[in-house]
């Protein structure tokens, strides 16, 4: 997904920082996310097969599960096959590739970025359906419900992601099609494109993380003045107590999308509409440009360390993997999983 354009050679007020160093910058962070994209997508393999384990063992939460999984997706075909394959070329470990796959590398980029954020706010909708409406949950939510959901959203992105390039949205700014040139295509297409699947998700997510986070407060303090009265907590408490962790799981992940995804989007939303002057583009702008991006790139990449360090499913099963032992939460889960069989 490269949408910087190539390093430029000459830009406004070097002795900020020159050009120079913003291609040696480049090369340093090209050559550290290529190895993160490894260790990454070796994660994302393992929230995969997490996931489809637990839904194969009809384990509680299943919409969670199976929104997981299509989110890791998203950023797997991210870090596994677009990330690498822009690195290596920038950095010159291989040769350049061929137009069509270079197409096809920055078709995919789009296509795991939307299905990766709309996947986000499928889990925060699934969790506020849960906390404003726990007695009907299980009616309006259910296994079947969210594969149909997963499908659509899939479809969709690949839809639209071609309906972008074959209205020319994006446009190939050298031979190889390895730079995209994002400004010069249809400007219109390419503003609804960033608002409603990149801009749009990531502001809906946040809304309402925010807002669950307020009934998440609320039912923590009914919990813990019903356990002082009543003493050990009933399996209804233990479920939804699993459930608040989970949610702190979503309430991180959107906030550090949030982060990392909005500003590069926001900037250039702003330059498709006021087109800067070329001459007039400041040594310091492109580096921030570059930044922004490989902020975009983060996401994808530290969304698997999120899972496995802050999901109590996944890290008590990697815990066990690792090193043979039982995390703390292990137990519980069972203990909650029994309970809703």
């Amino acid at each position: 997904m490269n949408e910087t354009g190539e390093p430029s050679s000459s830009c406004r007020h070097p002795e900020i920082i020159s050009a120079g160093e913003i291609m040696h910058f480049v090369s340093i962070a090209d050559h550290a996310l290529l190895f993160s994209s490894i260790i990454s997508s070796i994660l994302q393999i393992y929230v995969i097969r997490s996931a489809l384990s637990h839904l194969r063992r009809r384990a509680s939460d299943e919409c969670l599960h199976l929104f997981l999984l299509s989110m890791t997706a998203g950023d797997l075909i991210l870090t596994a096959i677009c990330y690498p394959m822009e690195y290596v070329q920038r950095t010159e470990l291989m040769g350049m590739a061929a137009r069509i796959p270079n197409i096809l590398m920055h078709y995919l980029t789009w296509v795991g970025l939307s299905a990766s954020s709309i996947s986000l706010i499928l889990l925060n909708v699934d969790k506020l359906l849960y906390f404003k409406y726990p007695l009907r949950y299980s009616s309006v939510m259910n296994r079947s419900k969210g594969i149909a959901i997963v499908l659509v959203v899939w479809i969709s992105c690949f839809a639209f992601v071609l309906v972008a390039w074959l209205t020319e949205s994006f446009k190939c700014g050298d031979a190889e099609c390895f730079y995209l040139d994002l400004f010069e295509g249809n400007a219109a297409i390419y503003v609804v494109f960033s608002i409603s699947v990149c801009i749009l998700p990531t502001l809906t997510s946040f809304c309402v993380a925010m807002y669950i986070l307020r009934i998440v407060t609320m039912h923590k303090k009914q919990l813990a003045e019903e356990q002082t009265l009543c003493g050990n907590p009933s399996h209804v408490h233990q479920t939804f107590a699993s459930r608040i962790r989970t949610f702190y799981f979503i309430f991180m992940t959107t906030i550090f999308t949030a982060c990392t995804l909005l500003p590069l989007r926001i900037i250039n939303l702003k330059r498709t509409l006021a087109p800067p002057n070329k001459s007039e583009i400041e040594c310091w702008s492109i580096l921030s440009r570059w930044l922004m991006l490989y902020l975009v790139q983060l996401n994808a990449i530290i969304n698997p360390l999120l899972t496995v360090t802050v999901l109590p499913q996944y890290r008590a099963r990697i815990c066990r993997k690792l090193f043979g032992l039982s995390d703390g939460s292990e137990a519980h889960t069972k203990a909650v999983n029994a309970t809703q069989l």
